[in-house]
């Protein structure tokens, strides 16, 4: 990645006035969040590296500090985070060249090089002590080269994530080396030797690490989606580290639009939760409840979270152990299939050739007076932040197992003669232990056996990272009937505090079968236990017997149990069962009750595409593949008759149903159906009026911490809640729109998206009809939720046929999703409290979802003839309120928007008026005056594929940008943008394959060589444009919306988009 500072405009710079000397400020807004021990503990003797510290938790608006070598690519990283989050960005070395009116060679040319360290000292304390809030502040290479900076940092890093960007050695050499015109003077003295004396200075002033992994190039004009994995995973991070640690759902809370103009306010603005930032529809918040509806709405379960107390206890939970010694040239393809249904992935650090100068076979032999092993941490980061991209947003399971307790690691510790010094071994682990709780690891494995100080030290250190304490007896001596066994489960649950999770593993011996079976009994007495407990403290246990003796264990364990796969040349511990395996026998032995799912394709050459992926995927994961296939007349009869969908409604055997394709018609009856049968849907389907899955809904959840959860996990697992409706639709634009909008383009609520609809023919039946409305409605729906301020539709047609909702459907949707995110922020926002807490920057402290301060996304209906003017700004006046519809008057309360040129929201040009005659909006939806900006998302819905294709002709790279185009043709003017932007298609009738991309159409994958980059699903178009066919939207329904919900497991890619037997790695 290029830190080029000249690459693209900051959102907001500040040079600063002054550089007083003085010492740093503590911001009072700042001072009660940290609950973290101080940094002046130093570093345990002996220690490889001294250990990064991180408080518990930060001010979720606090700035952000990035540190790193030249070349890193802090200011690339900068400018992502602060467009993100809007907020201002901060160079240091900018401002210190803006005061001293020259470039920092000819500062240091002329006054030495301890004169710039001292006023770069200065310089920095004065930018932390100014902008303690909504700030990202980039620093120099050698900042930590002085030791009051140091200090200055150590001391920061309790108010303010100081985070570390490392890089491959190389490519910061290669840039270092190649700039030709920088402003920075020669180190002096050889590179390396520079970089190797400050990695150990910059970990020591770091609470996180970042790997901003080197982009591959190409030949011509950068890809829009280049930096959109180091996007994601930067703003992983720092969701991880900005939200609040107990929450269950992180979430980053963007800054105030007027932060980006000066310095905060001492107290948060009443626009400060502008709205969150793209929230995974997993997430959301439970009992949103619509006036007048019989019943709540349901959440779709969605995938098991392992850092879920309720989930491990409630759901079979699985992670993959990873044996491979280098992640560097690991096929993404091969790794997909490694990754089929599991729900975390362990990284078996111990076995990496990073940690063999640590290894038994290299240490075992060596005196007690032989040197400290050479552990390349900069390498270690860097395998972790190649599997965290591998792993495609599956939480990361650190563990280093020491050869004491079945692993690699060393333990130098001689304990039979109960010797319990360390000469390294012990240091250098905790080390190790910091660096991935700083890289903000979901699961951190912690080995009982180490000395105590050490794992209490790792615990108040954790942040967001769940701690899972180990104990692995590799002897066989551990009888899981004895009183040993329950006094080391309360060891780890008790004594030490804040454990998450417990893992206990036995060795089981031929001679001893029933020890299998006394670890069933202590087990299931142990997880009772912990799902009665009504403080919810009490941590889930994971505990299996290992070597073939012990196979028997493996699968009635549901916590967390780990598998291993066909590809993987050696597995992580003798008599490790793959997923599939595990499955098998889950259901052979009753473990597990086999559901049929109902599955209809609609009309067209692939009717069967959605049936045969399921039973692909569902067989990948070791369940009967038992998917009935609609036929054509059944999905008639359920348009046409409700009581088609009593008996699948009322099977007790029934896992799920879902209407695929192009069968709106029947969706709309499948809605109406559970309506009258009292079941309880989405706010989605809701939304739209469709409903194109039904799954069971979770009971379990609700026992946890009562009277009744004394049943075994496996009881709950048994126990099937009641059906519920759900639409994918507007779920998988959204998440297609956040994968594929570059990050210069970052919704906000000054942007506008656009949703097109294909104009209706005359003779269009109800199935085109029907289809239109609901995508045309989910796509608004996806726009509002994505935290767009304002979304034009343009509309030429009826909203389903009859008119009769023409008026006020879209400030309905706008209204309901307004509804969620209010809900999903009071769930975010409610475990921290305290004056100057999160609890201050909920919406008007507590006001409803329709108050004025709340964020809204406006809707705004255009004809088809006024499209051509929003190639600049336009101004769109609606009517008067309806009264019916109309909330809280928002004169004066619109959320303040970015300028333009932060914003990339184009030239403001062009005004149009909204006639008398146009649909009348409730005033919550639309102000009279409403700015519509360039937009840079556009969703195209209705018609079929060929019609869409027509109809995106302007967009192609050899269009003419001018010219006289049929009226079905969208305007070239819309295309003609400085950012580019993405346009997604969901074609709503034709025979257009639904899962795959035609031969020859355009937006067909790439080469297998790029199957791991987001720029095979997406055809790079004129201006910058994104053109994302509608299988990408299909697949992301049909894995998210429909194989998660009904299992709970994440979705098999590699058997839903190209099924394939397991082949080696190697």
């Amino acid at each position: 990645m290029s830190q080029s500072r000249t690459a693209g405009s900051p959102p907001m710079r500040s040079t600063g006035h002054g550089v007083p000397g003085g010492p740093l400020s503590v911001n009072p807004q700042l001072a009660h969040h940290h609950a973290g021990p101080s940094s002046a503990g130093g570093t345990p003797s002996g220690t490889a590296s001294p250990r990064p510290h991180a408080p518990s938790a930060y001010h979720p608006r606090a700035s952000i500090v990035l540190l790193g070598m030249r070349g890193a690519g802090k200011t690339t990283l900068g400018l992502i985070a602060a467009t993100a989050l809007r907020r201002r960005f901060i160079d240091t070395d900018s401002v210190f060249e803006t005061q001293v009116h020259c470039t920092i060679g000819e500062y240091v040319a002329r006054h030495g090089w301890a004169a710039f360290r001292h006023q770069e000292a200065n310089v920095l304390r004065h930018t932390l002590g100014r902008h303690a809030l909504d700030t990202v502040i980039a620093t120099g290479g050698g900042i930590v080269e002085t030791h009051e900076v140091r200090e200055l940092l150590r001391a920061t890093r309790d108010e303010c994530p100081i985070i570390l960007v490392l890089r491959e050695r190389e490519a910061v050499q290669h840039y270092v080396l190649g700039e030709t015109h920088s402003s920075h003077p020669s180190y002096g003295e050889n590179f390396l030797t520079v970089l190797k004396r400050r990695e150990p200075l910059f970990r020591s002033c770091a609470s996180h690490t970042f790997v901003s992994l080197t982009a591959p190039t190409s030949p011509g004009e950068p890809h829009p989606l280049k930096l959109k994995l180091i996007e994601i995973e930067l703003l992983r991070l720092l969701r991880f580290v900005l939200s609040d640690p107990v929450s269950a759902t992180p979430q980053l809370i963007r800054s105030p639009a007027t932060s980006r103009h000066g310095s905060p306010a001492p107290t948060p603005g009443r626009h400060s939760l502008a709205h969150l930032l793209a929230p995974a529809p997993s997430s959301r918040a439970d009992g949103l409840t619509s006036p007048g509806a019989p019943v709540p709405f349901s959440v779709p379960p969605g995938a098991s979270d392992v850092t879920s107390r309720t989930h491990l206890l409630t759901r079979r939970t699985t992670f993959l152990s990873l044996t491979l010694p280098d992640l560097r040239n690991v096929s993404p393809a091969k790794f997909d299939e490694m990754l089929q249904g599991i729900d975390a992935l362990e990284l078996r650090v111990d076995l990496w050739d990073a940690l063999r100068p640590a290894s038994r076979a290299m240490r075992a032999g060596l005196p007690s007076d032989a040197p400290p092993p050479e552990v390349d941490f900069l390498e270690v980061a860097l395998q972790v932040a190649h599997a965290r991209r591998l792993a495609r947003g599956l939480p990361l399971l650190f563990t280093l197992r020491s050869d004491r307790e079945g692993g690699s690691f060393f333990d130098d510790r001689d304990l039979t003669h109960r010797d319990a010094r360390s000469a390294h071994s012990q240091a250098l682990y905790f080390a190790l232990a910091e660096l991935g709780l700083s890289m903000g690891v979901e699961l951190l494995d912690v080995e009982l056996g180490w000395v105590e100080s050490g794992i209490r030290s790792l615990i108040a250190r954790r942040g967001r990272t769940r701690i899972v304490a180990s104990y692995h007896d590799m002897r066989g001596d551990l009888r899981w009937d004895s009183e040993l066994a329950f006094q080391l489960y309360d060891r780890a649950a008790r004594r030490f505090g804040g454990v998450d999770i417990v893992e206990m593993v036995g060795f089981a011996k031929p001679e001893r079968p029933e020890q299998n079976w006394h670890l069933l009994s202590f087990q299931a007495r142990v997880l009772t236990r912990a799902a009665q407990d009504p403080a919810r403290s009490l941590p889930p246990l994971m505990a299996i017997n290992i070597n073939e003796a012990g196979r028997s264990t493996r699968p009635f364990n549901g916590v967390l149990s780990p598998v291993s796969h066909p590809a993987q040349l050696i597995k992580a511990a003798p008599g490790q069962m793959s997923l599939r395996d595990i499955g098998r026998a889950q259901i052979s032995l009753g473990l597990v009750s086999p559901k049929h799912y109902l599955i209809g394709d609609g009309p067209g050459a692939h009717s069967n595409a959605a049936g045969n992926r399921m039973r692909a995927a569902l067989d990948a994961i070791g369940m009967p593949p038992d998917v009935r296939s609609l036929s054509a007349q059944e999905l008639d009869e359920m348009t046409v008759r409700e009581d088609a969908l009593r008996a699948p409604l009322s099977d007790a055997h029934i896992g799920g149903i879902h209407l695929a394709g192009h069968t709106w018609a029947a969706q709309v009856a499948l809605a109406n159906a559970l309506g009258s049968a009292n079941l309880s849907t989405s706010l989605a389907s809701h939304a739209v009026g469709a409903v194109d899955v039904v799954y069971r809904g979770e009971v379990a959840s609700d026992l946890v911490g009562t009277s009744r959860g004394a049943l075994t996990p496996h009881g709950f697992c048994a126990l099937d809640g009641p059906l519920s409706g759900d639409h994918t639709l507007a779920s998988a634009l959204e998440r297609v729109f956040t994968r594929f909008l570059s990050p210069i383009n970052v919704p906000g609520a000054s942007g506008t998206a656009l949703v097109v609809a294909m104009p209706l023919s005359p003779s269009a039946d109800v199935h085109e009809r029907r289809g239109r409305d609901v995508a045309l409605k989910a796509a608004v729906c996806a726009m509002a939720r994505l935290g767009y301020g304002r979304c034009v539709v343009v509309d030429d047609g009826e909203a389903d046929g009859s008119g009769s909702e023409d008026s006020w459907w879209g400030p309905h949707v706008a209204a309901l999703v307004q509804a969620e995110a209010t809900k999903l922020l009071r769930a975010a926002t409610a475990n921290v409290g305290g004056a100057n807490g999160l609890a201050s920057l909920a919406l008007a402290h507590g006001h409803v979802a329709s108050g004025p301060e709340a964020t809204r996304c406006a809707v705004v209906r255009l004809p088809r003839s006024a499209l051509a003017d929003i190639s600049g700004a336009l101004m769109a006046r609606a009517g008067q309120p309806e009264s019916s519809h109309s909330s809280a008057n928002p004169s004066g309360t619109n959320t303040p928007g970015m300028p333009a040129a932060a914003a990339h929201d184009g030239p403001a040009s062009a005004s149009a008026t909204l006639g008398s005659d146009s649909p009348a909006l409730p005033r919550a939806a639309a102000p009279r005056h409403l700015q519509v900006r360039q937009p840079h998302a556009v969703a195209l819905v209705g018609g079929s594929d060929e019609e869409q294709q027509q109809a995106l002709v302007t967009l192609r790279p050899e269009a003419p940008s001018a010219g006289t185009y049929d009226a079905a043709v969208l305007p070239p003017q819309l295309w003609a943008t400085n950012a580019g932007g993405t346009l997604v298609r969901v074609p709503t009738s034709g025979d257009a394959p639904l899962y795959e991309a035609a031969p020859g159409a355009r937006g067909a994958p790439a080469s297998a060589s790029t199957v791991h980059t987001l720029e095979k699903d997406a055809l790079l178009e004129r201006s910058g444009w994104l053109h994302i066919s509608p299988h990408i939207v299909e697949l992301e329904r049909l894995e998210q919306g429909v194989f998660e919900v009904w299992t709970r497991r994440r979705a098999p890619r590699a058997s839903m988009r190209t099924p394939a037997a397991p082949t080696p790695l190697a």
